[in-house]
């Protein structure tokens, strides 16, 4: 069995896009109150004003992009091969996937999946319903 490839993103911390977002910020403040400066011909005050500005700015800026990492970083997909439990035909749950034969298979609760892991040859419905979704699909390489 192959191993999966690691992420190579590695996760930043919240300090990191604050730091990101305060200098790109702090640019646009500075590009802010220097443009105000000139405007009002009181250039040290709209510098200072514009920097704060850009700041905070940046802040937000890096908060929200701090969010959307993490928010990228999942470590399991939410996708099963089949939408439907083997078993009682209910949607199935994200609290209830596994893998069978390298792919993900869900069930309608958690039960019923450990079930299925801890006794796959005893349990052949369940590994002919996910057989036949991976043959329909072309999953196996054949053509459909």
């Amino acid at each position: 069995m192959s191993k999966e490839p690691e992420d190579s993103n590695e996760e930043k911390s919240l300090s990191h896009y604050i730091g990101l977002g305060v200098a790109l910020g702090a640019g646009i403040g500075t590009a802010l109150g220097s443009s105000l400066g000139v405007a009002f011909d009181f250039f040290p005050m709209s510098i200072g004003v514009g920097t704060a500005v850009g700041v905070s700015f940046g802040i937000i800026i890096g908060s929200v992009m701090h969010e959307q990492n993490k928010n990228e970083n999942t470590s399991m997909p939410a996708v099963s091969i089949n939408k439907f439990c083997p078993r009682s035909g209910k949607s199935v749950v994200g609290d209830s996937f596994t893998k069978y034969k390298g792919f993900i298979v869900g069930f309608c609760n958690p039960g019923c999946r450990d079930d299925f892991t801890n006794n796959i040859d005893e349990r052949p419905n369940d590994s002919s319903y996910f057989d036949a979704i991976i043959k329909e699909n072309g999953l196996d390489g054949s053509a459909s």
